[in-house]
């Protein structure tokens, strides 16, 4: 038996999302995303209080390279060990230029030469565009084992955490899309080209410098709204193979405190606590049905047995797209209420009237939100 605990943490705008899979003799630490752009929050002490110094953490996803979401790791690399890192595929040609029109400077490195900025102790792997028009027809032979070196694999490849121990033999599933991450630097750089530069030259720092103007007026007027068009989908999973009952239950932190748990899922015979993470994608009605065909491609039971969805964008109406809910799904929209209007009132109003179950996770300590299950 495995228990899960998966932890949305009440940073505000942005993205710090946590789950430990742990057995009588083993633990698992994963991370998708660790950053906020709220000014009251302390994020280096959530940090703090969920891992111990030097505590080891198995994969960190990032979901896409926005301050939002990553200006948490430079303190959550010095504090824990980080094992493997799941990044989105930019091409080396195009990393400068990319933290340029981002104004990521700060997180240079981290994007620049992932690899270095870790450490040779951890491994880094890049997840390959998605081609929308081609589904795996194979689910084994793409699988990717927790110790196999990789360092760039297709978009859909199931990463397995295995779990076999003297007490235990479950397994979960890891899974990754990249809906093309680098096409928005792809199209930067042709237009760029038309209005006069060099092609070639686009990937040397002084000539970025110099032309920075016409850089980033073309980048706003052409591109800026497809800047969180394509984050990391991950679905955080297991199959029915694993174990033929167990239980689910949610609660608010708040609840705790008066002894009270809110079981939104209360027990669910056969339901499985299968989640995914959107980061800031856009849903637009061909990615819904390629990542669920995707899904089913690898398991029948995947998609169905989807419990728990974060909300992309932070609940922005235009990356939502009200298809992807079903009754009961829990929905979880991280923001503060103070950054871009989010979360918009219509994408409120559309999973309220689906009835799926609305969990807004904002600054305010009591509104993290977590899920405990056994597998």
């Amino acid at each position: 038996m495995v228990s899960l605990t998966r932890t949305f943490h009440p940073i505000g705008f942005g993205a710090f999302y946590t789950e430990c899979h742990k057995t009588i003799d083993k633990e698992i630490n994963i991370v998708y995303d660790c950053g906020t752009i709220t000014k009251d929050v302390n994020l280096k002490n959530y940090i703090e209080n969920l891992y111990a110094k030097d505590s080891t953490i198995d994969i960190l996803f990032i979901s896409h390279f926005h301050a939002d979401h990553i200006n948490g790791i430079p303190y959550l690399k010095e504090r824990c060990k980080i094992k493997k890192v799941i990044i989105p595929y930019i091409p080396e040609i195009d990393r400068l230029l990319f933290v340029y029109i981002n104004k990521l400077n700060d997180f240079s490195q981290l994007i620049i030469n992932t690899e270095e900025y870790f450490g040779k102790e951890t491994e880094v792997i890049r997840i390959k565009p998605e081609q929308e028009d081609e589904l795996n027809n194979s689910f084994q032979s793409d699988s990717v084992n927790h110790e196999k070196k990789n360092t760039n694999i297709p978009s859909g490849t199931p990463i397995n955490i295995p779990l076999t121990t003297s007490h235990t033999n479950s397994q979960w599933y890891f899974i990754p899309f990249n809906f093309d991450y680098t096409k928005n630097i792809t199209n930067l750089k042709t237009i760029l080209q038309c209005n006069g530069l060099e092609y070639n030259n686009l990937n040397e720092e002084n000539y970025i410098i110099d032309n920075f103007q016409t850089i980033s007026k073309t980048y706003r007027d052409t591109l800026k709204s497809n800047t969180n068009d394509s984050s990391i989908i991950l679905f955080s999973g297991t199959t029915y193979n694993t174990k033929p009952s167990l239980f689910f239950i949610s609660y608010w932190k708040n609840k705790i405190k008066n002894g009270n748990v809110d079981m939104l899922k209360r027990y669910y015979c056969l339901s499985l606590p299968n989640c995914i993470y959107f980061g800031d994608v856009s849903l637009n009605s061909k990615r819904i049905s390629c990542l669920k065909s995707k899904l089913n491609k690898i398991d029948q039971t995947f998609w169905k047995t989807i419990q728990t969805i974060q909300i992309p964008h932070h609940g922005s109406k235009n990356n939502f797209n009200s298809a992807i809910l079903t009754p009961y799904l829990t929905c979880i929209i991280s923001c503060d209420f103070i950054h871009f209007k989010s979360p918009s009132c219509s994408v409120i109003h559309d999973i309220l009237k689906s009835g799926s179950l609305l969990k807004v996770v904002t600054h305010q300590k009591h509104t993290q939100f977590t899920e405990h299950a056994v597998y």
